[in-house]
């Protein structure tokens, strides 16, 4: 079988095919999780929102805290499950060559229906290049653009645009962006554009802009391309974004309304918006982080529903890439309550603790800066055994049976689960099935159980791109 006819198993097919499916094997798609016609009217615009690393477990400890905080009404996730006309269901996740995908892996399935080995972007296991999402709807007339909260040439939005062995090339791949012309692309990622590329993209009449209040400055009218570069690496996560970085909210409306103008020769939009500090939050199994970045989604999804429903042309898809270290509520009775409630109090991230204590070479100072760290931080005060834990991981004495946790980051998350109430099972993704949500045109046909590849079949019937094009 030839490797370009390589597509995931459906996962309606996932409890019967999970015991047999070998690592590389290849497992034909389920044809009718790919080519269900959408029972009403073809969407003109596809809103695509990736919660980078969200689980079910994500979820619930977003609702967890909104629920003990006093929450006022249901969270958009919530709302959306409930609406009718919304389907949702699960997603299987994994890579060729592994059962735990990274982001450009997972990213390269959604964009080209092809199962690709961890770290490639739209190049497939013998050296082959797929044609990316957005080409394909670039050939099929749409408008095209992407909004990330990591760097733009990170590998859940270079997915879509670019084609590259490696995700870590991120020079390469600014150079595919500013070749791309993407009508939209904001995020961070300054230090990957070096400024002969910025000249060239400007002398091409692409509009590069480095802070909100510029962005908001661009005329909606222009039909220029836009990239926004507003931080050397990842956007600051939500609970410290800096002066002059936009919000994710705001990326995206933004987004919507530039991408909406009508333009020669085009006729609606594709838009990828990514929530990827989500994932980092739980890689670092930094509870605080996490939630406001879980929250900031949130808000960003109820902006997306309340743009789309002004109109009937527009599917949103709701999806995580992978799951990352399933968190969980995890400690009991009035305890937790309190601990959820002390979240709400945390105005750092742990990057934002850790950042000076590795330049501190003596051990006992580099504890004592850490733990005044947190307490600024998160206004936690940690004990003697949670000192002489730390002090033992730096000396080199504390090891953690899991290769996956012997860090430092992982051993704060541990140390932290009794004051914030959540606990995460690693530092690493995981291969959970992460949940799916479709609302708009055609969502109705959405499977109840599919897998990465057959979701980006599906999301070309309802939208009427043909690969043809």
């Amino acid at each position: 079988m030839s490797r370009r006819s390589l597509l995931g198993a459906s996962a309606a097919g996932l409890v019967g095919l999970a015991s047999l499916r070998a690592l590389g094997q290849p497992v034909a798609s389920n044809p009718q999780a790919a080519v269900t016609p959408a029972a009403t009217a073809r969407a003109k615009n596809l809103i695509w929102l990736i919660a980078d690393g969200m689980s079910v477990g994500s979820m619930s400890v977003m609702e967890d805290y909104l629920r003990v905080n006093s929450a006022t009404a249901p969270s958009a996730w919530r709302d959306l499950l409930n609406r009718r006309g919304t389907r949702h269901g699960i997603m299987g996740t994994h890579s060729f060559d592994s059962p735990v995908t990274d982001s450009a892996a997972a990213s390269s399935a959604f964009s080209t229906g092809m199962k690709h080995r961890n770290g490639s972007l739209c190049v497939g296991p013998d050296g082959e290049e797929f044609r990316p999402f957005f080409q394909m709807a670039r050939a099929n007339k749409r408008r095209v653009g992407a909004v990330t909260t990591t760097t733009i040439t990170h590998a859940t939005p270079a997915g879509f645009y670019a084609t590259i062995p490696a995700r870590r090339q991120e020079r390469d791949i600014a150079r595919q962006l500013v070749d791309a012309r993407l009508d939209v692309a904001l995020g961070g990622g300054s230090q990957f554009f070096s400024p002969e590329l910025l000249a060239l993209a400007e002398r091409e009449g692409i509009r590069v802009v480095r802070t909100a209040t510029e962005l908001q400055r661009v005329d909606r009218q222009s039909s220029a391309p836009v990239i926004g570069l507003f931080n050397e690496s990842h956007l600051s996560y939500a609970m410290e974004r800096r002066p002059g970085e936009p919000s994710l909210p705001a990326m995206a409306v933004w987004a919507m309304e530039r991408l909406s103008q009508p333009r020669d020769g085009t006729d609606g939009f594709v838009l990828q918006i990514e929530a990827g500090r989500i994932d980092h939050s739980e890689h670092n199994n930094d509870a605080g982080a996490l939630v406001q970045e879980c929250l900031e989604f949130d808000a960003t999804l109820a902006a997306v529903m309340r743009w789309a429903d002004a109109r009937n042309d527009t599917l949103v898809v709701v999806c995580s890439d992978h799951a990352t270290a399933n968190p969980g509520t995890v400690v009991y009775g009035s305890k937790g309550h309190e601990a959820l409630r002390s979240l709400k109090k945390f105005m750092h991230s742990f990057e934002w603790v850790l950042e000076p204590v590795g330049r501190e070479a003596d051990i006992a100072k580099r504890v004592a800066l850490l733990a005044s760290r947190v307490k600024e931080a998160t206004g936690v005060e940690l004990d003697t055994d949670a000192i002489a834990r730390l002090r033992d991981a730096y000396g080199g004495s504390w090891v953690h049976p899991s290769s996956a946790r012997r860090n430092i980051v992982t051993l704060l998350g541990d140390i932290m689960v009794e004051h914030t109430g959540v606990g995460f099972n690693s530092g690493d993704h995981t291969s959970e099935t992460v949940p799916i949500i479709a609302s708009g045109p055609g969502a109705e046909s959405l499977p109840g159980a599919i897998d990465n590849t057959d979701l980006h079949n599906w999301v070309k019937v309802q939208t009427g791109l043909t690969s043809n094009a």
